[in-house]
């Protein structure tokens, strides 16, 4: 796969499954390649997948149990199992649905199988007598061909059958391979499919699967990650890579460090708003997290009753007397505060509802990350800190969880989380980092990246107080370097994931800040 090198970010696009259906027929109408020939690709891909994994390999020794669907991923069945066969393998095809139906591409794939001898055995026939089949219960590896990336409505009759069943095997000990998806996951926000017109969430497990071009948001949101156990992407020769979506893989190493010569000044200087007496500690976080990340400076901005607090607790980062709007406002008279922390620790209300409005307010352009009790404080009239941050003229980023994503964009909960994320930022005018497992940063023009923790990038840890007010300083930090905020806010998602992945168990919010001069160390 190629790598594009953004401000920050190296990135893979990802193709939802409608914008992967126009590069193949794109590819297919200029005559580049033909359907078939994208086939037959598709499956050497998933072979030589297969025979690269020492475990898959040795599970296929048992026997190869292809279901191979009633579309064109059925199709790639059939080849996978004529070059499984080709190379000594004991292959079985069940099919789902009738063979003299299937589209041309995947009709030539059954012919030529066919012909070589190979047997095509009925899944709706066999599928309530499989438990009583020995030598079904013998295959040691079964190659999900059903559905893929196409399928749109609830799993019912045999296909349910067949799926369950494949499950049960998996769960006996055979390994499971997954064509493109597997089957019953929506491959464009990670849901699965009901089972039955009204049933709970159903898709096949696999332990691999193989996809094709670039991977989809399916296999990074919701569900994805857990169904599709780990995932490869090969090249099956399509030459489009333009998406508007895309995949945090890797860090530009030379964005993140500070530049050679200079002074700190030169840098970047981050206010942190820090809340009332007893409840600085996230205040604390932000702003070591932004030194940590790189910035030259950090300030917290804190009512009189916390100076004293924060004066015992820290070193690095100074201090200003002030509150309200219009101790913000005399602060940020002084242009040389480049980026600004609001809403971790300071308290739920119109007091802190009046300071992020003064911060969009300033005519000075800077980034401003708004976080926790910041997003809260506008829960009942979200149209008026949109309105403010449309007229800004600030970078702005807003890092919700879910709940606090909930209070401002209520009836967006429920869509996919790519849906989600993109409508938000549309609709507030700010990017958005909707934090998660399965992270999304959406821009207000469209664009948007994942950054998933999944596929050996798993990282737990992070699930702890004060977490989030690290993300904040982190991105924080790097909207201080003038470019994307969209990059600012994927690479510091990044990088929070990959503090906490280097803290590990047992750890806590001082442990995952700790852990990014680690990190930065090794990118």
């Amino acid at each position: 796969m190629k790598i594009y090198a953004d401000n920050l970010l190296i990135t893979t696009p990802i193709f939802t499954a409608k914008a992967m259906r126009a590069c193949e027929s794109a590819a297919i109408a200029a005559g580049t390649v033909t359907g078939y020939g994208l086939m037959g690709r598709a499956g050497r891909g998933v072979v030589d997948a297969i025979l690269s994994d020492a475990d898959l390999a040795m599970a296929a020794r048992a026997g190869v149990l292809v279901l191979a669907g009633p579309g064109n991923n059925g199709g790639d069945g059939y080849v996978i199992a004529a070059l499984m066969k080709a190379k000594g393998f004991a292959v079985r095809i069940l099919a789902l649905g009738d063979p003299a139906r299937l589209p041309p591409d995947a009709a030539r794939a059954h012919d030529l199988w066919c012909r070589d001898g190979g047997a095509v055995e009925d899944g709706e026939a066999l599928g309530d007598e499989w438990g009583a089949d020995p030598a079904l219960a013998r295959c040691g590896l079964i190659v999900d061909a059903l559905f893929g990336a196409g399928l749109s409505r609830p799993i019912e009759g045999t296909a349910a059958v067949l799926m369950a069943r494949a499950n049960a095997l998996c769960d006996a000990g055979a390994r499971l391979v997954a064509v493109d998806c597997p089957s019953g996951l929506d491959m464009d926000n990670g849901a699965l499919r009901a089972l039955g017109a009204a049933g709970e969430g159903f898709a096949i497990r696999a332990d691999l699967t193989v996809t094709f071009h670039a991977e989809r948001p399916g296999h990074f949101l919701d569900a994805g990650p857990e169904q599709c156990g780990r995932l490869a992407c090969v090249e099956i020769g399509l030459d489009d890579k333009v998406s508007r979506i895309s995949k945090a893989s890797a860090l530009d190493a030379a964005a993140l460090m500070p530049p050679r010569s200079g002074h700190k000044y030169q840098r970047g200087h981050v206010l942190v708003a820090a809340g009332p007496r007893g409840r600085t500690g996230a205040a604390r976080l932000s702003a070591r997290a932004a030194l940590r990340t790189g910035a030259g400076l950090a300030t917290f901005l804190a009512p009189e009753e916390s100076v004293a607090e924060l004066a015992a607790s820290e070193r690095a980062v100074m201090i200003r007397a002030g509150d309200g709007a219009a101790g913000l406002q005399e602060l940020l008279a002084d242009p040389r505060y480049g980026a600004l922390v609001l809403g971790p620790g300071n308290g739920i209300g119109d007091r802190l509802a009046g300071m992020v409005e003064a911060a969009l307010a300033d005519p000075r352009p800077r980034g401003i990350v708004l976080d926790a009790d910041a997003l809260t404080s506008f829960a009942g009239e979200p149209g008026r800190l949109f309105a403010a941050i449309r007229s800004s003229a600030s970078k702005v980023v807003l890092t919700p969880h879910e709940g606090e994503f909930a209070r401002l964009f209520g009836d967006l909960v429920g869509m996919g989380k790519l849906d989600a994320a993109c409508k938000a930022a549309a609709r507030s005018g700010a990017v958005m980092l909707l934090k998660g497992a399965d992270t999304v940063a959406a821009h207000p023009d469209g664009r948007a990246i994942f950054v998933p923790a999944a596929y050996g990038r798993e990282a737990p840890f992070l699930a702890t107080a004060g977490s989030g007010d690290i993300l904040a300083g982190i991105v924080a930090a790097l909207l201080l370097r003038g470019g994307d905020a969209l990059d600012a806010a994927a690479a510091g998602a990044f990088l929070h994931q990959e503090a906490g992945r280097r803290a590990g168990p047992g750890s806590m919010a001082e442990d995952i800040e700790s852990a990014l001069r680690g990190v930065l160390a090794q990118v």
